[in-house]
């Protein structure tokens, strides 16, 4: 099976499905959905939503991107619709130093949201398509969260991570018009990117604050059975 899901309007929506894992399987297909925006898709897409079980849809993006760019599944009923914010607006954006930086930054200061979405996730009925405006900062930290749970090697995380680069050179080559003023050409370019380090800059920091994948869960507020149930959702 294909992992990426190739939905018109839409650049990068993944099936966490087919990663091997440190036991010698491989993360089990139509449980997880990561990806961008879905603003602009047709509707058949619900129904090939519909079709690979993605009943609920988790919508990481802030108020006013969901205001700009509304989503067509608030009002579906036949969508599970969530809407959980993963940032607050300007003094996250002020936190941005470095797109590593700004990783940390999430999972250090927004562990309440964080354990929300995965909460969300444990207790879905079937599967769950979660995403922000990219589908490559707060959907790749969740899609990490996720994988390391499961088991995935750190090496197919990172390699997870930074296939976004591909899928979503056709947007970045556009937004790049839309650079503000107070950034350099070449700074903003490195906030659009999906570099391998920034993935392994964020896993290796949770690795020495926090132990491991679910000593950093646990640390969020997740409750156990949660955290249990995320584990066996993907094998």
């Amino acid at each position: 099976m294909v992992r990426h899901i190739p939905i018109p309007t839409t650049y990068n929506i993944r099936d966490l499905g087919g990663l091997p894992t440190q036991t010698g399987q491989t993360t089990s297909y139509n449980v997880f959905w990561r990806g961008d925006s879905p603003h602009n898709v047709p509707a058949e897409a619900r129904d090939l939503l519909l079709q690979h079980q993605m009943t609920t849809v988790i919508d990481m993006r802030q108020a006013d991107e969901c205001e700009k760019y509304p989503s067509p599944f608030v009002h579906d009923s036949m969508i599970h619709y969530v809407h959980i914010p993963l940032l607050t607006g300007r003094g996250d954006a002020l936190a941005i130093a470095t797109l590593r930086d700004f990783y940390v930054h999430i999972v250090d200061t927004r562990k309440s949201a964080l354990a929300a979405v995965l909460a969300t996730c444990a207790t879905a009925p079937a599967g769950v398509y979660f995403h922000c405006q990219l589908g490559k900062d707060r959907t790749g930290i969740i899609s990490a969260l996720l994988l390391l749970l499961s088991g995935v090697p750190e090496a197919s995380v990172i390699d997870d991570y930074a296939a976004t680069t591909i899928l979503l050179h056709p947007l970045v080559t556009q937004l790049m018009s839309t650079r503000p003023a107070h950034l350099s050409t070449q700074e903003f370019a490195e906030l659009l990117s999906s570099h391998p380090d920034t993935m392994h800059h964020l896993i290796t920091h949770m690795s020495t604050k926090y132990g491991d994948i679910r000593g950093y869960m646990a640390s969020t507020g997740l409750a156990s059975v949660h955290i249990d149930m995320l584990t066996s959702k993907l094998h």
